[in-house]
């Protein structure tokens, strides 16, 4: 297939319990099955995206804090290959040191961007996991980053917590990385209930067609699937989740322009 200019995704959204690295992970995975290139990089002391891939935390050689913090560390040194498919810069508590040696050294939130520069030749697609929270990690994976898919829970405070990331990314997009945007806002966690509805109107009313008409339901298997180590594909194929990601992932490319060729097999972790 013809393999594309490489985007950067950030899935962002500073509220914690949102389904980001949910969307992250399973978005990265079905990009891989369309055999697309795909990176995914945790940009959470947490590691949940790294675990939720198969990789043990513990087990990671070169992580994220390194490359951020040592220009001569290799930048293709730190991605390993998952059973999913994807390639991952993974992370693990060690981050936090990053988080503080970047806030007294001169433009250390643009280290990410400039690491990624070797890496977009390598891939397709690369997606970012962002920790919740504003402050220097949630800039940094902004800057590095050409669009950013948010994702909103069905509850009031997720809807209303968008704001501050839209201040966050406009404050971004006038500084240093003008070309940033929003791709588009994806409601998670839904169900038939009164506060769903209304969740979904609120946010139509607001954003219009940058909301994706793709909602991801409320799936046990969606939250059984990282503690074992998989993606949604792997664990659960027939699932609703998959349905959902499946489609989300269809309407995501479509907006970047892509044409992507699905492979014929499936992908097995």
């Amino acid at each position: 297939m013809n393999h594309l200019k490489c985007s950067v995704i950030a899935v962002a959204n500073q509220k914690g319990g949102v389904g980001k690295t949910t969307t992250a992970m399973n978005l990265a995975a079905a990009f891989s099955v369309r055999g697309l290139r795909t990176l995914a990089i945790d940009s959470d002391p947490h590691g949940n995206l790294t675990q939720g891939l198969g990789i043990p935390v513990q087990s990671l050689a070169v992580s994220l804090k390194d490359l951020i913090m040592d220009r001569a560390v290799p930048t293709e040194s730190a991605a390993v290959r998952t059973q999913s498919g994807v390639d991952l810069i993974g992370s693990n508590p060690l981050l936090a040191q990053a988080v503080r040696w970047m806030i007294s050294q001169t433009n250390a939130e643009l280290r990410l961007r400039q690491r990624l520069v070797d890496l977009r030749s390598h891939y397709d697609v690369i997606v970012i996991d962002s920790c919740p929270g504003l402050g220097t990690l949630l800039n940094s994976t902004l800057n590095a980053a050409d669009h950013v898919i948010v994702p909103v829970d069905t509850g009031f405070y997720g809807y209303m917590g968008v704001s501050e990331l839209q201040n966050e990314i406009e404050e971004i997009r006038l500084g240093t990385n003008p070309s940033l945007s929003i791709l588009g806002f994806v409601l998670t966690m839904t169900d038939r209930t009164v506060i769903t509805r209304e969740t979904w109107d609120a946010l139509v009313a607001r954003y219009g067609d940058r909301v994706f008409q793709t909602q991801i339901r409320r799936c046990v298997s969606l939250r059984e699937s990282p503690a074992l180590g998989q993606t949604i594909f792997s664990y659960a194929p027939e699932s609703i989740g998959a349905q959902d990601y499946t489609c989300l992932t269809a309407e995501v490319l479509e907006r970047l322009g892509h044409r992507a060729v699905v492979r014929e097999e499936v992908a097995h972790g």
